[in-house]
């Protein structure tokens, strides 16, 4: 639902097309057993905006009101969806827990923004407005308070998330394996939905993370990889370190860095890293040459050095695109009209 909302925004940003928010569109019902086995449409329909609400609803009911940290519950995953062990408890009878992803509790934050904005051109407030900005202000609070994991040193670190109870962070100085791990998601968005303006001296800190998942082959998901026996981060565990969301520089995500790189004023690094990723600048590319790979593996152990396990231009391709679009070419449009602003190197 958080892309949806942005998706939404961005379009109305580049075209000024609010018709779309009148346009008429349905729903698929996933069936009893909730599986996509038995999907069928629903005669149920609603205009767009009214898709745009009952998601901003579903959001809202899904933040971690049980430890008061106003955070969106991670569920079943965020983007990197192996690190699933976070949203699970042992309560019997609870399918999800209190565990929260920093990454999509930053994205929610920018869509209420977002839907603010777009509320507030068309009228239809319906008292959403207050609501929502109560919705940050709970946000902001929770993400100061639990998201920065601070050491005897003074350092601080971005998490990737927190464990259910608020029990065990993941990203953290000391994760539930003992090691101490740099998440790459979460440190990108709080720079990409611009959460870092609200303490620029984490800057610092983001900076420490791309050059601690910094690889011949991009950005990596995490610096340290998740061994077999790492307890309550989820299927992450059975992935071969080095591949795929373990600790591998899974192209999609390694983009999302490159944007934060962008957004922080580290443009020279930030076209460093994209090459890095970009197809064409690796000779042993097992994959096309014309289309985004998903990740790039390496494992000396197992002979891997940059191997791609698939082709994903929806996914990678699309990021560089948009990327190139909004920081290399620098067109940054809101609902009030747009900004040029190309990248300084």
């Amino acid at each position: 639902g958080v892309w949806v909302i942005s998706t939404i925004y961005t379009y109305l940003a580049f075209t000024g097309d609010y018709s779309i928010l009148d346009e008429d569109c349905g729903y698929i019902e996933a069936g009893e057993d909730e599986t996509f086995t038995s999907a069928r449409r629903s005669k149920q329909h609603d205009s767009v905006l009214c898709h745009l609400k009952r998601i901003m609803n579903y959001l809202l009911s899904q933040v971690d009101d049980e430890y008061g940290t106003g955070c969106v519950r991670v569920l079943f995953g965020d983007w990197n969806d192996a690190v699933d062990g976070l949203g699970k408890t042992e309560d019997e009878g609870k399918e999800f827990g209190s565990g929260v992803t920093v990454m999509a509790t930053l994205q929610f934050h920018q869509n209420l923004r977002e839907m603010t904005e777009i509320l507030k051109i068309v009228g239809d407030d319906e008292g959403l407005i207050e609501k929502y900005a109560h919705a940050a202000k709970r946000i902001e609070e929770g993400l100061e308070r639990h998201a920065i994991d601070t050491n005897d040193k003074g350092e601080r670190r971005i998490v990737h998330g927190w464990g259910d109870k608020n029990g065990y962070k993941v990203g953290s100085f000391c994760d539930p394996d003992g090691a101490a791990r740099y998440s790459l998601t979460s440190n990108s968005f709080w720079a990409i939905t611009k959460f870092l303006q609200r303490d620029p001296s984490l800057k610092e800190s983001i900076m420490h993370c791309m050059d601690a998942v910094s690889s011949k082959y991009g950005l990596k998901t995490f610096d340290v990889a998740f061994p077999p026996d790492a307890k309550g981060v989820g299927r992450i565990v059975s992935l071969t370190p080095g591949t795929y969301e373990n600790s591998c520089a899974y192209a999609h995500g390694s983009l999302f860095g490159t944007m934060a790189m962008f957004e922080m004023g580290e443009s020279r690094r930030a076209w460093e890293e994209i090459l890095k990723t970009a197809v064409i600048t690796h000779e042993n590319c097992t994959m096309t040459t014309f289309a985004m790979p998903n990740s790039y593996c390496e494992n000396a152990e197992y002979g891997m050095d940059g191997e791609s396990m698939g082709d994903w231009h929806t996914g990678s391709g699309a990021v560089l695109a948009k990327e190139t679009v909004r920081y290399g070419f620098g067109i940054y449009p809101d609902l009030d009209g747009v900004r040029i602003q190309t990248a300084e190197y």
